[in-house]
């Protein structure tokens, strides 16, 4: 069951990722589309938090601007209280790699590897051991419920347990906070209420912070939060609404 944070529950807790007056456009040939205009936003610690909008509306953008992947032309992005973009590129790439997870509808999982190897490669790049990369991506594997298709490569598991491969790929080095782009995008309803299942168990058991764009109302109406983008600001939604 979700539930809906007001002002004072949302003042009360601890503030993840904030956004101020983002700004980001793209150019074409023929003109400059405007995506985010001053968006303002904030991530709570531990909450599930959606985002919804129009398709082409800048979801993903927006995404990607708090994972540290795209810089804003102007405005403010801060991780624990610091702008993460008045720092380098290698200290990006160190943040991404340490705080923040992904995790995107098309899974992007090596095909020529078992799911516990791609589950394991966010660890190898940071050259953990690999006894001890293998033991985390066991007990992830194991946690979203593949303890039995870890030697499977994608091509012989479902949707839904590509999905699931990703997820636990995407929490292998303990980040603070997992972006899921349209994570459930190419399931089917039923696999796509699993995995929201799983992902609002794992956030109630690893106090784990979710940020997810979502088409769907239905996916939206499961989760703590959603916002919606319009116009390139954000603005609550009232899940109650949601069907």
């Amino acid at each position: 069951m979700a539930f809906v944070m007001n002002d004072a529950e949302s003042s009360n807790q601890k503030i993840l990722v904030e956004a101020k007056g983002v700004n980001k456009s793209y150019k074409t040939k023929r003109e400059t589309i405007h995506v985010l205009n001053e968006t303002d936003l904030k991530v709570f610690s531990g909450e599930v938090l959606g985002i919804v909008g129009a398709s082409g509306v800048g979801k993903s953008t927006l995404l990607h601007v708090l994972g540290g992947l795209d810089k804003p032309e102007n405005g403010e992005v801060f991780f624990k209280g610091e702008n993460i973009y008045r720092r380098g590129n290698s200290f990006l790439d160190k943040f991404r790699n340490i705080h923040i997870g992904f995790v995107f509808q098309f899974f992007n999982l090596l095909p020529d590897f078992t799911a516990l190897e791609n589950a394991m490669f966010p660890a190898l790049i940071q050259n953990v051991n690999k006894p001890a990369a293998k033991e985390r991506a066991e007990y992830l594997l194991d946690e979203v419920g593949l303890k039995n298709r870890m030697s499977h490569k994608p091509g012989e598991l479902s949707g839904g347990e590509s999905q699931r491969v990703a997820l636990a790929r995407g929490l292998m080095n303990q980040p603070d906070m997992l972006l899921a782009d349209e994570p459930t995008g190419n399931l089917d309803a039923h696999a796509s209420d699993q995995l929201i299942e799983l992902i609002r168990k794992l956030n109630k058991e690893l106090n784990q912070t979710f940020v997810l764009v979502t088409h769907s109302q239905r996916v939206a109406g499961q989760l703590d939060r959603v916002l919606e983008l319009v116009d390139g600001k954000v603005n609550p939604i009232n899940q109650s609404l949601l069907i």
